[in-house]
């Protein structure tokens, strides 16, 4: 599966937290459609987290091949 998600709106000091059980790779862009730093990737599960902390407006695109769920925390 390969799909973006609607952009959101972030505030200073954010990260986000991705868990998966198959293969997970999870792209993260700014509204100017800007990569902004390396893909997320959980290869055979799992769960971790990455801080990004700049505010303003993103979204994911995302290739998965299991469940997967990306939350956005506010600090």
């Amino acid at each position: 599966e390969r799909k973006g998600t609607s952009v959101f709106t972030a505030p200073e000091g954010w990260r986000f937290r991705y868990q998966s059980t198959g293969v997970l790779k999870a792209t993260l862009y700014d509204a100017k459609q800007n990569q902004v730093g390396q893909p997320a990737m959980l290869i055979g599960g799992g769960q971790a987290e990455m801080k990004v902390g700049k505010a303003g407006q993103y979204f994911f695109m995302i290739q998965s091949s299991g469940t997967y769920k990306i939350e956005v925390l506010a600090p």
